[in-house]
């Protein structure tokens, strides 16, 4: 009966770890577990792809060499502050890897009870980052286009209204030419009855 119950127990147990591999080591999400000195205990799948390097070499190994240099100090200031008011905070910085381009992160912490240790999820936005680049790059052009268009709009009246000026000049300078034409015919007739 107790190996029966033992059995049971192991067979729960492998089952909730399966579970727990799923969920951990499959998500599509980095997690990482730090130290206050932001040395990695613990890191799923998803994380050491993030980073481009095997979990294996990465256990022990530094979170904050792989910042670029603008953002570790961002990024050791977010991890004091989550140790100290032990709550969730999030954060966004730029990751560096081995050969690739920078990568986008927002990154999530929170620490454990013990206060020893924190959790961290990394998401990877540099789509997202770059489509919002993207977008404000067409708006600047856009804005410019805009700029140039009331520029070229200001032009093109000013060209109209100079040629209406001068086509008004012209109707002007016909009908005084009629005016005259007629002037002469009046005269021109006593003098041929003459």
């Amino acid at each position: 009966m107790q190996n029966a119950e033992r059995r049971q127990a192991r067979d729960e147990l492998e089952t909730t770890l399966g579970k727990y591999t799923d969920l951990y080591d499959f998500a599509p999400v980095g997690y990482f577990t730090l130290d206050r000195v932001e040395i990695m205990r613990a890191v799923n799948l998803t994380g050491a792809c993030l980073l481009g390097i095997e979990r294996a070499r990465l256990l022990g190994r530094s979170f904050g060499l792989f910042f670029a240099a603008e953002a570790w100090p961002l990024f050791s200031e977010f991890l004091g502050k989550v140790f100290a008011t032990q709550g969730k905070d999030s954060c966004e910085v730029t990751l560096t890897t081995e050969g690739n381009s920078p990568l986008f992160l927002h990154i999530e912490a929170v620490a454990c009870g013990s206060g020893q240790e924190c959790r961290v999820a990394v998401i990877d936005i540099t789509k997202r980052r770059l489509a919002e680049d993207a977008l404000t790059e067409k708006r600047r052009e856009l804005e410019e286009l805009n700029s140039s268009l009331e520029v070229r709009v200001v032009k093109a009246l000013d060209e109209l209204r100079r040629k209406d000026q001068i086509l008004i000049l012209q109707d002007r300078m016909a009908v005084m030419g009629e005016m005259v034409n007629n002037i002469a015919h009046q005269w021109r007739q006593p003098l041929n009855a003459l």
